[in-house]
């Protein structure tokens, strides 16, 4: 079973490794975000909740974004693993998903701020974009100060140069996961 985890600043291009990834080892992409805007979109119990959380500025709880993974990888195309975008976020989450799926290797993609206001440019008027971003960055620092260390500890975190092109990016992601996917793949073979 492949399981990983892709942590990352907004803008250091999880997702475009995530859809590589998931291409490559043919298992999905999971991606939080896009789960939670389907809720909200869908106006289901679970997206009324999100929408006034966000509403307030407030971040969705843990039980609700675990519940919401927990149902995700229970379904038949994960059975094989899947590329986790946006989870885990705390230390919660991460315990909790060492204790619910396969324990996963943790891919950090490490960006420069000026390279994530480039990337990011555009998105939304420049006045209110750097405030934004610089919110974000600050929130994500607070979030991943306990959820690095975790992985880090466990000897399953791989520090990644996000600043390189896609293709560079996606190029040391695989050279770093090479030995433990390829391990996994023939341990799950052997299980079989």
């Amino acid at each position: 079973m492949i399981s990983i985890v892709l942590i990352g600043p907004p803008g250091a291009g999880k997702g475009t490794q995530a859809d590589k990834l998931a291409e490559k080892y043919g298992v999905p992409h999971l991606s939080t975000g896009d789960m939670l805007r389907e809720h909200v979109a869908r106006k289901s119990p679970t997206g009324i909740i999100v929408a006034a959380q966000v509403a307030k500025g407030e971040l969705v709880p843990d039980n609700i974004i675990m519940d919401m993974v927990r149902i995700r990888i229970a379904c038949a195309n994960c059975t094989e693993g899947y590329i986790l975008d946006g989870f885990p976020r705390t230390i919660t989450q991460a315990t909790w998903l060492d204790a619910h799926g396969a324990k996963p290797l943790a891919i950090v993609l490490e960006v420069t701020e000026e390279i994530i206001l480039d990337r990011l440019a555009g998105r939304e008027r420049q006045d209110d974009k750097v405030e934004t971003v610089k919110n974000r960055l600050k929130e994500y620092a607070t979030m991943t100060s306990q959820v690095l260390p975790y992985y880090e500890q466990a000897g399953r975190l791989f520090r990644i140069d996000g600043n390189k092109s896609i293709d560079e990016v996606f190029a040391q992601i695989v050279q770093a996961l090479e030995p433990h996917v390829s391990s996994a793949s023939a341990s799950t073979a052997q299980g079989q």
